[in-house]
């Protein structure tokens, strides 16, 4: 498992691991895979990299300060599965809440607490 906000570096170090043992087939883990740059999203697969992401975080709630800088599709879990990856759910706790219901619910929604929507294609299931 590797916790990471660099996600490219990460995916590169997977990258190198399996070229120096090919033979070698246990996935890896990628823990906060916030903002992944959409030409690395299919490397999830290729690697075999499991996104363990923090979905509960996934809203336009959150990063208030930040969002000029950034993309607003953090957390891109479905698009990491359209590309034939794998996720897997999280917590921060006790930074946030270890309830899983409440990630679900924002995985399947992208709904904040103030019940703005994120970019739709990015939730789970839409």
């Amino acid at each position: 498992m590797r916790w990471a906000i660099g996600v490219k570096a990460s995916l590169d170090a997977f990258e190198a691991a399996r070229r120096a043992v090919p033979q070698s087939t246990p996935p890896f883990s990628l823990t906060h895979a916030r903002f992944v740059d959409p030409q690395d999203i299919p490397r999830f697969a290729e690697l075999h990299v499991i996104a363990v992401l923090q979905l509960l975080w996934a809203t336009p709630d959150s990063d208030e300060e930040a969002k000029p800088y950034i993309d607003p599709e953090k957390y891109p879990a479905r698009s990491i599965l359209d590309a034939g990856g794998n996720i897997a759910g999280a917590s921060d706790w006790p930074v946030s809440s270890p309830n899983p219901f409440l990630a679900i619910g924002v995985a399947e929604t992208r709904s904040g607490v103030a019940g703005r929507h994120a970019r739709r294609n990015t939730a789970r299931t839409t």
